[in-house]
């Protein structure tokens, strides 16, 4: 999940559960943060935001609902009939979005391995970490990787158009592993703009990998994720609620379980390295 599918889920999850306990037909914060996280099962801060009201603050300046206090003085938020219209247009992508493949992206991004690195232009396998081609047929494309101060250079230009003066945020730019500390560091400070450096280098490495296709005559469906079709509008509403409930019973299993019985459990790798090593994924 993306932090646009992330935007457009805790929107659905709040208009479609909401309950209003208030006169003004408010519903308070703490209670749409409740729901979120239940039915999400993690919380804002792996899309960038630091606190949930972020996220609230950012649908709100997309037109999707309203916050504020109501008159039992508590922080809440109002949803309409607008914000309903809006969310298919401001917080769902236009057309589908489609990755790189993990190796195809962190072949072009990756500095480890030391080494060449190329890929097979007939069935898309990558190797990194090797000093020739893995064949002497010419099946195999060398990569060449995005130069790191490139990209360096790129974030200080980003903050710079944003007239972001801090200058801890600027020094992490320039630390060993910059990919990863520099959209935490924005994050404390400007959670939206964390997640918009995040797709605005994802963009620049996707076009990167285009142009090198181009160049080399490769196919682009080698290098990006295949991604389901999308399903018809309304689909996806009838089955969410079983989806969220289905979830919701799977956590309140685990919660119950003992630590040697969660070891035994398999666990997507993907999901492993999100939290034992999430520059990884970054």
């Amino acid at each position: 999940m993306n932090v646009e599918e992330y935007l457009s889920q805790v929107y659905r999850i709040i208009s479609g559960n909401f309950r209003s306990n208030d006169p003004t037909g408010s519903m308070a914060v703490a209670s749409a943060a409740y729901l979120v996280k239940r039915a999400l099962g993690h919380d804002q801060t792996v899309f960038g935001f630091v606190r949930f009201k972020d996220v609230l603050q950012e649908l709100e300046n997309r037109g999707l609902l309203k916050t504020g206090i109501n008159s039992k003085s508590a922080f809440a938020v109002w949803v309409t009939e607008k914000g309903a219209r809006a969310v298919r247009e401001a917080v769902q992508p236009s057309e589908r979005f489609r990755p790189l493949r993990n190796p195809v992206w962190f072949a072009f991004i990756s500095e480890a391995p030391a080494g060449r690195r190329f890929l097979n232009k007939k069935t898309g396998e990558v190797r990194v970490g090797v000093t020739d081609p893995p064949s002497d047929d010419d099946d195999w494309v060398e990569i060449t990787p995005i130069d790191r101060r490139q990209e360096q250079e790129n974030a200080l230009k980003f903050l710079s158009e944003k007239e972001i003066h801090d200058p801890t945020v600027s020094a992490s730019v320039n630390s060993e592993r910059w990919y990863r500390d520099f959209p935490n560091k924005l994050a404390e400070q400007h959670p939206t703009l964390a997640w918009e450096w995040k797709r605005e280098r994802s963009r620049r490495v996707m076009e990167a990998a285009r142009t090198w296709c181009r160049q080399n005559d490769v196919a682009e469906s080698l290098l990006f994720e295949d991604v389901p079709a999308a399903r018809p509008e309304g689909a996806g509403r009838r089955t969410e609620p079983a989806d969220i409930r289905l979830r919701q019973l799977l956590l309140a299993a685990i919660q119950r379980m003992s630590t040697d019985e969660l070891l035994r459990l398999h666990l997507p790798a993907q999901q492993l390295v999100a939290v034992l090593r999430p520059e990884l994924l970054d």
